[in-house]
This record gives structure tokens, C-alpha cells and sequence, in this order.
């Protein structure tokens, strides 16, 4: 037992769920705790996405998230 602690795939996946959910939003709240979770799978991603969502350029922020899920399916593939 890791005494309550998430693995870096839990953080990941328990930050991508929250990040999606935000971006539906009108007007997404600040990304900091999904990101951060995020980073602990994919950093290089995650600053990705922080760049997208500081430029509020959802578009591009939806299209990178969609493509770390995939890459992350791929990942567990392997």
C-alpha cells in the first residue's frame, strides 16, 4: 500500500478528468491542480497545455488534451 498516495498514472488520469470537465466550461477556472497532476505523467505536455490555457486558446488546448489521451492509451499499450 502506498499509504494514500496516487501513482504518477492515477495523478495523470485523475488530472486529465478535471482539465476535461473544466474546458467545458464557457469560461475554464485556472488549471493549476489538473495540470499539476498532469506533469507528473507528461511535463513537456503539461507546459504545453499551461501555454494553451494562458493564451486562452481552448481550441488548441482541447486538441492537445485530446492527443495526451491517446498518446497515454498508447503508453499503457506498450
Amino acid at each position: 500500500m502506498n499509504g494514500g498516495r496516487l501513482s504518477d498514472d492515477e495523478a495523470f488520469l485523475l488530472g486529465l478528468g478535471e482539465l476535461r470537465a473544466q474546458l467545458q466550461e464557457a469560461v475554464p477556472p485556472p488549471a493549476g491542480p489538473a495540470l499539476t497532476r498532469i506533469a507528473m505523467r507528461y511535463p513537456e505536455e503539461a507546459e504545453a497545455l499551461e501555454s494553451a490555457l494562458a493564451g486562452a486558446d481552448l481550441p488548441r488546448a482541447r486538441r492537445l488534451l485530446a492527443d495526451l489521451e491517446a498518446q497515454h492509451r498508447a503508453d499503457a499499450e506498450d
